[in-house]
């Protein structure tokens, strides 16, 4: 898992500090444009028209987030440049203030983003006003009011881009380039379309006031296509993101960074604050809680989704939603004491189990709110999720299993073979490679007689004593039916003898097979690296050589010694030989009588 970087987070109440110096000048603004007009206030009947136009202006939005922000471009470019036109300064700069407040209070937004809301529109509205009455006014016929009033739009532009930096910096950091691109440029670029159409509309006015009906006609049906276009492009982008997504998720290696692909790519795709990772134990295999999270660079192992949506998502293999648009009231209200407005669970399923559950909660935005398409994208995602996660966690096992014994979980020859050809390859000064072999004695008898359930529970054992008794650097694996290897860097031949005697006698102990007591007795064979070879499977061979002649020594345990090698290969050539006397017919016995005087 990637490590954690948390970008630093301040208060949003720190907000404050930025709007009541921004509402100061906009007073201050606002008091100079009024002294600086020869008519500031008046034309209040229009006024009350130019409400309801920004308002009219204000349903249809467009509305995107950039990290834990929602921006909303509008078509208020259009009313602003005709009230900028027609409306008295001050007028037009109370207009747009209770405008502000009127939208803010209708999206129930938290008092301090209201309030610095309300103080930025003002602020755009004083300064576009501003170079207005400081430039012109001019006829409209005129080319050069165009540009004024283009101009003016743009001021009021940047400083609303230049406010939204701002806050954000504020509260949360400095804006990496690609975000504040992606902030900057749909609002200036629908800036520019609107002023256009703006202008096209005050032209048209200029003509006749019967042209309105006509623009509003045309209005209505373009803002329509363009919903549509709208609809249609967040449904082609959002297929080619499940495309991106799936195919992220099949060419990510078996390497464990699953997760971090899939989860980073569906908490961008969802567009929340948190998506989560959550499998039971399972085997061998521990419980999973992973966490990707706005601002976080890695996962965390938290959930921000409450435990029962997690419960009863798995309980009925059904996906759980809750939300404003979702859920019912007593899981609203869970959902409230844990701080998330909302959130979806979906059971991962492989087959008719339920593996785990993919969930994402908290969506970006003050505004907007999971509702049933999201419900229906993170349902796809996680049918293409399960299928991954269950197909790595089959190469995971395939991998353990063959590097490890079935029966007791230890490593097998082929995993100590490799293990031993790493200790090999990295010399260190006064230590040793030491391989040591025990060779179970009465594991055949206990199988012949009490059948092979009780022979691997008695292979078990062993292990677990191994594994208890060994040195926490040690690694201890079953080479072979009754064959056992702890492989371990040590000081000394003398340290490896002394550990071999102790793990003797720890097997030595009584152990309990069902109603049995039995006595079991091992034998330990040693061999080192360097002295005894640097080949892996050569210090294995040359302990169970040291393995065998340690059944006939006093102690049971056994050093490697040229000599023993040397011996059994001679007791080898004899075995052939006495055969190949048996099948020819070769031997002659004698028999010697013995008597004794007594």
């Amino acid at each position: 898992m990637a490590r954690v970087e948390q970008a630093r987070r301040r208060s949003p109440e720190l907000v404050w500090l930025l709007t009541g110096p921004l509402a100061v000048l906009t007073t201050g603004l606002a008091v100079y444009v009024g002294f600086r007009s020869a008519e500031p206030l008046g034309k209040w009947p229009l006024a009350a028209v130019f409400i309801g136009l920004f308002v009219l202006a204000d349903l249809f939005r467009l509305t995107f987030e950039v990290r834990r922000q929602t921006f909303i471009l509008t078509l208020s470019e259009i009313p602003f440049l005709l009230g900028l036109y027609y409306m008295p300064p001050v007028t037009f700069i109370i207009v747009r203030i209770l405008v502000a407040a009127v939208i803010q209070f209708r999206r129930k937004l938290a008092p301090v983003k209201a309030a610095f809301n309300i103080v930025l529109m003002g602020l755009e509205a004083v300064c576009a006003t501003l170079v207005w009455v400081s430039l012109g006014p001019v006829n409209a016929q005129n080319p050069s009011s165009w540009l004024l009033l283009t101009v003016a739009i743009s001021v009021a532009t940047l400083v609303s881009l230049g406010g939204v930096v701002s806050v954000i910096t504020l509260v949360q950091g400095r804006i990496p380039g690609p975000q504040l691109v992606a902030i900057a440029m749909p609002g200036t670029l629908m800036a520019l379309v609107n002023t256009s159409v703006a202008l096209v509309v005050l032209l048209a006015l200029q003509q006749s006031e019967w042209a309105l009906a006509l623009i509003a006609v045309l209005l209505v049906f373009s803002v329509l296509a363009y919903r549509s276009y709208a609809q249609s492009i967040r449904q082609h982008r959002t297929l080619s993101e499940i495309y991106d997504l799936t195919r992220a998720i099949s060419e990510t290696p078996h390497d464990g960074t699953l997760p971090d692909t899939l989860l980073a790519r569906v908490r961008q795709l969802m567009q929340a604050e948190y998506a989560t990772l959550w499998m039971p134990a399972q085997g061998r295999h521990p419980e999973v809680m992973l966490t990707a999270r706005t601002d976080d660079k890695g996962l965390v192992d938290v959930s921000a989704a409450p435990e029962v949506l997690r419960k009863r998502a798995v309980e009925s293999g059904e996906t759980v939603a809750v939300g404003t648009q979702l859920g019912d009231d007593q899981l609203r209200s869970e959902l409230r004491d844990s701080g998330v407005k909302d959130a979806i669970v979906v059971p991962l399923r492989a087959g008719s189990a339920v593996i785990g559950t993919l969930e994402v909660a908290g969506r970006l935005g003050d505004l907007t709110h999971f509702g049933e398409a999201d419900v229906r994208l993170l349902e796809a995602v996680a049918a293409h999720a399960a299928v991954a996660v269950e197909n790595n966690r089959l190469v995971d096992r395939l991998r353990f299993d063959a590097y490890h014994d079935a029966l007791t979980g230890l490593p097998n020859r082929r995993r100590m073979i490799q293990a031993l050809d790493e200790a090999v390859r990295v010399p260190t000064h006064g230590e040793v490679v030491a391989v040591l072999m025990f060779d179970v004695d009465g594991l055949r008898d206990v199988n012949d007689s009490l059948g092979h359930a009780a022979g691997d529970r008695l292979v078990a054992e062993v292990a677990s004593r191994l594994r208890a008794t060994a040195p926490p650097a040690a690694l201890v694996g079953r080479v072979g039916g009754d064959e056992f290897v702890v492989t371990l860097r040590t000081a000394s031949a003398e340290t490896a003898l002394a550990l071999a005697h102790r793990l003797r006698t720890q097997l030595q102990d009584p152990m309990t097979i069902g109603t049995l007591t039995l006595d079991v007795d091992a034998a330990a064979g040693i061999s080192l690296h360097p002295e005894h070879g640097s080949d892996p499977a050569m210090l294995l061979q040359r302990a169970d050589v040291a393995t065998h002649a340690a059944k006939s020594a006093a102690n049971g345990v056994q050093l490697f010694d040229p000599a023993l090698e040397s011996r059994s290969v001679r007791r080898l050539g004899l075995a052939g030989d006495l055969r190949r006397a048996l099948d020819n017919g070769e031997l002659e016995v004698y028999f010697q009588p013995k008597v004794s005087l007594r």
